[in-house]
C-alpha cells in the first residue's frame, strides 16, 4: 500500500500497489517513484508511480540472478535510465547491477566486486542531480556468524560504468557492522560506519577522494561502558556534513562530529548543553546555510526516574571550532559501588563516568546542597584523557555522601592554557 503526500499538501488517499512484494524504492526530485517488485516465484520486475499519480506499465528484469531483486535498490538518472545495485551468491558475495535505459529493456549485470563474503551483507547508495553514484557496501573473504568484513565503496560516473572498489584510507576497523551514505546534489559525500561500539567517518568532495578516515573519540579500556551508538549523517546542498552519535552508558548523551564544506571533521562536541537521562536513534538533516536539525528520542531530565520519553528537536549550526576552543565534557554519570547507573532518588555513587573531546584535566566538585547555599564537600583533580574515563571516589568522599540530603557532582575540563569547559553536573538525593 501506498499514501502519497504531494509537496505543499496534505497525506492523500491510500493506493494499492501492483501485485509483488515491494524491495525497495527510489524518490525522485519531480516526486516520481521508482520501485521494485515481483509476484512469488515469477520474474522481478520494476515499476514507477510518476508525480501526477499514473502507474507506468511492470517492467521484467529478465537478466537478473534468481532472487536477487530483493535486496536491490533502484536509482534513476535525469536521462531516465535505471539501474538496479544489489548483492547476490553465497554470504552476498558479489555486488552487481543491471541498467535499463529510458523506456528500454535491462541489460546485462555488470560485476562491481567480487568475493566480498558478508554476514549479513548490506548496500547503501547515494546519488548526485548529474545521476553520478556512489555506494558503499561491507564484506571480505571471511564467512561465517559476525563475519560482516570491512567497508568498500565504488563510484559510477553517469552513463558511464563502475570504478574499481576502494577502501577508505587509515580505516580504523577491520569490519563494518553498520554504515551509511550520504550525497548531495553536487556530488560531495559523507560516509560514516560503526563496529561494536565504535564509530568512524569519512568526507569526500566532489569529483574527489575520500578523505582518511576519522575515528570518534574512544578509549578501549572504557569503551564498555563509553560505546558511540547509533550514528547517523546528513549532508547539505553546500558541502557542510555532520555526523551524530548517541554515546556513554544507555546513550545518556549526543555527540556532533562538524565537516564544514572546505574543512576537515572538527572535534567532537556535546550537541545540547546539559545531558539527558537517554538519547536514541537520532537522525539530523542539513540545511542551506550549514543549519542542523537533530531529532532524538529520550529524556532531557537527567535526574528524572522513572523516565517516560519523549521525541527532541535541537538546532545545531555547522562550523570549524576556533584553535582556543576549550575541551567539551560529555556523558557525565554516576554509578554506584555495583555498577550500576545513580539517578535521582537513588544510592549515593562510588564512581563517576564521563567523555572528554580531547585529553584534559578535570576538576570535580562534590557538593551538598542546602536550601539556600551549597557546601563544597571536596574537589578532586585527575587526568583525563580523550573519549571514555572513570574516575573512583576515594572512600573519605563516598563516606560524606552516606547522609541523607541533596547532592551535586559538578565537572569541568581544563586544558594546558586554563580554558575551561562548560560545567556539567548532577544532582541526586539520599
Amino acid at each position: 500500500m501506498l499514501v502519497p503526500r504531494p509537496r505543499g499538501a496534505g497525506f492523500q488517499s491510500v493506493e494499492s500497489l501492483p501485485q509483488g512484494a515491494i524491495a525497495d524504492g527510489y524518490l525522485s526530485e519531480n516526486g516520481d517513484l521508482t520501485f521494485t517488485g515481483g509476484p512469488s516465484g515469477g520474474p522481478p520486475w520494476v515499476d514507477t508511480r510518476t508525480a501526477d499519480g499514473t502507474y507506468t506499465p511492470p517492467r521484467p528484469i529478465e537478466t537478473a540472478p534468481k532472487g536477487w531483486y530483493y535486496g536491490a535498490q533502484p536509482t534513476v538518472e535525469p536521462n531516465g535510465s535505471i539501474t538496479l545495485t544489489g548483492r547476490q551468491g553465497e554470504d552476498s558475495s558479489n555486488v552487481l547491477s543491471v541498467t535499463a535505459p529510458a523506456g528500454g529493456p535491462f541489460g546485462p549485470p555488470e560485476t562491481i566486486a567480487t568475493h566480498s563474503r558478508s554476514f549479513g551483507g548490506q548496500i547503501k547508495i547515494a546519488h548526485d542531480a548529474r545521476g553520478d553514484t556512489l555506494i558503499a557496501w561491507n564484506g571480505g573473504s571471511a564467512s561465517g556468524t559476525f563475519q560482516f568484513g570491512s567497508l568498500h565503496t565504488a563510484y559510477r560516473p553517469a552513463g558511464g560504468h563502475w570504478g574499481a572498489p576502494e577502501q577508505i584510507p587509515g580505516d580504523p576497523f577491520d569490519r563494518a557492522q553498520d554504515f551509511d551514505l550520504a550525497m548531495n546534489a553536487r556530488g560531495d559525500a559523507v560516509l560514516e560506519w560503526n563496529e561494536l561500539g565504535r564509530t568512524a567517518m569519512s568526507y569526500r568532495s566532489a569529483g574527489g577522494d575520500w578523505e582518511p578516515a576519522t575515528q570518534a573519540p574512544q578509549n578501549e579500556e572504557t569503551l564498555a561502558w563509553e560505546p558511540t551508538m547509533d550514528p547517523t549523517l546528513a549532508i547539505g546542498p553546500t558541502g557542510d556534513a555532520i555526523v551524530v552519535y548517541a554515546a556513554g552508558t544507555y546513550r545518556r548523551c549526543l555527540e556532533a562530529l562538524d565537516h564544514p564544506a572546505g574543512a576537515g571533521f572538527q572535534r567532537a562536541e556535546p550537541v545540547l548543553d546539559q545531558d539527558g537521562r537517554n538519547a536514541d536513534l537520532p537522525k539530523v538533516a542539513v540545511g542551506p546555510h550549514g543549519n542542523a536539525i537533530v531529532g532524538w528520542w529520550g529524556n532531557t531530565d537527567a535526574n528524572h526516574d522513572p523516565d517516560p520519553g519523549a521525541f527532541w528537536t535541537a538546532s545545531h549550526q555547522i562550523s570549524a571550532l576556533p584553535a582556543n576552543t576549550p575541551p567539551s565534557v560529555t556523558c557525565f554519570g554516576a554509578a554506584g559501588a555495583n555498577g550500576g547507573v545513580v539517578h535521582a532518588a537513588s544510592k549515593g555513587p562510588a564512581a563517576v563516568f564521563y567523555r572528554l573531546s580531547r585529553r584534559a584535566r578535570i576538576e570535580l566538585r562534590v557538593r551538598r546542597l542546602r536550601r539556600s547555599h551549597y557546601e563544597t564537600l571536596a574537589t578532586l583533580h585527575r587526568r583525563g584523557i580523550k573519549g571514555g574515563n572513570r574516575v573512583v571516589l576515594p572512600s573519605g568522599v563516598a563516606r560524606k555522601l552516606a547522609a541523607k540530603g541533596r547532592y551535586q557532582l559538578r565537572i569541568v575540563a581544563i586544558d594546558k592554557s586554563g580554558r575551561r569547559s562548560r560545567p556539567r553536573t548532577l544532582t541526586f538525593k539520599r
